[in-house]
């Protein structure tokens, strides 16, 4: 089971480090990061953007007038 564990954890180390969506970057640890933050604020940015629909289509709600709130 710790063999398997270990390989998987091998195999998700090297497909991050050599995957196309890690921006740019020459070291292992670089493309690691980018790769990660690539993701974490991709969620982030599409879960804002998320808010600022609901607040404006379903409460018309603006977030340039934030006394409204």
């Amino acid at each position: 089971m710790a063999k398997k564990l270990g390989l998987s954890a091998l195999l998700a180390l090297i497909t991050v480090t050599f995957s196309g969506c890690a921006a740019g970057g020459g070291d292992f640890f670089y493309r690691g990061w980018k790769h990660i933050e690539w993701h974490v604020l991709g969620a982030y940015k599409d879960l804002t953007q998320l808010h600022r629909d609901i607040d404006k289509f379903i409460f018309n709600l603006d977030d340039r007038d934030p006394d409204r709130y």
